[in-house]
């Protein structure tokens, strides 16, 4: 048997007749100690980042952060999925809840207190894992799985993600769960990766609807995996989709006899198909793109893989077979990425906003195709030089790092300066209106009270508040006059808080009996009646 100096120092012959050249001489025992220890830097200083951007008020909170936290309460108050207003969960699934109920009691404490640690932890564990997927190829070099995991470690998408509290950094980790053992099935087979596999995406459901994505890609890739006939294949693939599905078909059924509705009410279908893709290609633009100076870095490498793939007579043929190489060997990750982004585009066309949330998902995936194409082109060039030209790519990506890293740094500290983001940040934690609305009602919680941000009365001020008339093709302000409010009450109006989908203030004047109580920089405080005559119309 030749000797590991010698097997060393011998280029390996690929296929096709192309030359590939031994990397380095560094033992793999050697280059794995580096690699765990490079990776352990990594996810402590991401678990960092997201302490430092939620020490201010802690996690960032969004309209479905306090749904989040409010179903988790009353679980742990023994009341089930329900809101404290004793409306069932329905639009969101009830993993992330049912997790922050879990913590709650076994620590006793509020999910605004720990929320930042568990996500710290969850961002620590996409790092581990993405470099974990990025280290899969034999002979990729290690500087590429670590790259790779700078890049998710400097992801803006990401640590926006994690400093806020949304069920994505749960569903990210899962997702990543899926991809580490859809890999291994892929390439191996075993029971035991599609066993993963099942639990992994049946939990993804439970956390995100759109996890059914998952399903989808992985029955695609066990039907496609080779090593069994093609009965085991369908039979598998059926299991798989059947045992996956299950939990989300009882959560399902559950809902529909809850509210008639399995999901909760998505509105009406609106084809924007062109519209969503070009939102989609932009977004996803942004990640990679910080400027000009960001543009000709990527310009740079763009031009530098050209070069190298045209380096030889054979560079259609050796590009041909890199991307057919990527789109097999990389086959759960290609079939996920396209499954998902299709899904959420069809449910940007009834209820989703497409945005750098829900796009955040596909980030590490994509960039792990990019990075694998990238390798595979390189492997294979036949210039001069090669040793050079191997670490062309490699000082590129470390190069462009520096832009998102830039970017990271600087949100970090704003965060840490101005708070997380949405609820939790300086402005609406010093919300005068706020402020004020606690004061008034603390002493009388027996009073209505209405308002189109109740969600930032509950998290910020402990007001229980019911969401003011919404807008729709078939609700005029003529047909709720006298018929709103349904008890005489007080009306807290935010200036900033969004939701066009609502009667204005205007139109909510002319609704109901309107008496201003106090207006502050942020929003007014009214006393609001029922309206028995309709305003006549002034010829607006």
């Amino acid at each position: 048997m030749p000797s590991t100096s010698a097997m060393q120092s011998e280029p390996r012959p690929a296929h096709d007749g192309i030359e590939i050249r031994p990397m380095s001489a560094r033992s793999p025992e050697g280059a794995g100690r580096h690699w765990a220890v490079a990776v352990v830097i990594l996810t402590l200083a991401g678990a960092g980042i997201v302490l430092l951007s939620t020490a201010k008020y802690g996690a960032g909170l969004s309209p479905d952060s306090v749904s989040y936290f409010d179903v988790a309460r009353s679980l742990v108050s023994g009341k089930g999925l329900v809101f404290h207003t004793g409306e069932p969960l329905v639009w969101w699934p009830p993993l992330y809840p049912m997790l922050l109920a879990l913590i709650e009691f076994a620590t006793h404490l509020a999910p605004a207190t720990f929320v930042p640690f568990l996500s710290a932890v969850l961002f620590a564990v996409v790092i581990y894992l993405s470099a974990r997927l990025l280290q899969s190829g034999p002979r990729q070099p290690v500087a590429y799985s670590l790259l790779g995991a700078c890049a998710v470690l400097l992801s803006g998408p990401l640590s926006e993600v994690y400093a806020m509290a949304w069920s994505e950094c749960l569903f990210i980790p899962l997702v990543l769960l899926y991809f580490t053992f859809a890999q291994r099935y892929w390439s191996r087979g075993g029971v035991l990766s599609l066993a993963v596999m099942t639990l992994s995406t049946a939990l993804a459901c439970l956390t995100r609807y759109i996890g059914v994505a998952l399903v989808t890609a992985g029955v695609a890739t066990i039907i496609l995996a080779s090593g069994v006939n093609l009965r085991t294949r369908f039979t598998r693939a059926f299991a798989f989709a059947a045992l996956s599905l299950a939990p989300l078909g009882l959560w399902a059924v559950r809902n529909y006899r809850l509210t008639e509705t399995f999901f909760g009410d998505r509105g009406p279908f609106r084809l924007m198909l062109v519209d969503n893709v070009i939102v989609c290609a932009k977004t996803m633009l942004s990640w990679y793109l910080f400027g000009l100076a960001s543009t000709f870095v990527v310009l740079a490498w763009i031009a530098v893989l050209t070069i190298t793939v045209l380096s030889s007579r054979t560079a259609i043929r050796r590009l041909t077979r890199s991307l057919k190489a990527i789109f097999i060997g990389q086959l759960p990750t290609v079939l996920f990425l396209v499954t998902y982004t299709i899904m959420l585009l069809m449910a940007a066309a009834r209820d989703a906003v497409i945005d750098s949330r829900l796009l955040s998902t596909i980030y590490i995936p994509a960039t792990l195709v990019v990075l694998k194409l990238i390798w595979d082109l390189f492997s294979q060039t036949q210039l001069p030089a090669i040793a050079s030209v191997r670490k062309i790519p490699a000082v590129l990506l470390a190069l462009w790092l520096c832009f998102p890293l830039t970017s990271v740094a600087w949100s970090t500290v704003s965060r840490f300066k101005d708070g997380a983001g949405g609820y939790s940040t300086k402005t609406w934690r010093e919300s005068g209106t706020v402020a004020y609305a606690r004061q008034m009602l603390s002493a009388n919680d027996s009073v209505p009270v209405y308002s189109n941000g109740p969600d930032v009365l509950w998290a910020l001020a402990g007001v229980n508040a019911t969401m003011a008339p919404r807008k729709t093709a078939r609700t005029l302000t003529n047909d709720l006059i006298g018929q709103w409010p349904p008890k005489d009450g007080i009306l807290v109006w935010f200036k900033d808080v969004g939701r066009a989908y609502l009667f204005s203030l205007a139109e909510m004047e002319e609704i109901a009996n309107t008496v201003e109580v106090a207006r502050l920089s942020d929003g007014s405080i009214h006393r609001v009646s029922s309206r028995r005559t309709a305003v006549p119309d002034s010829g607006r």
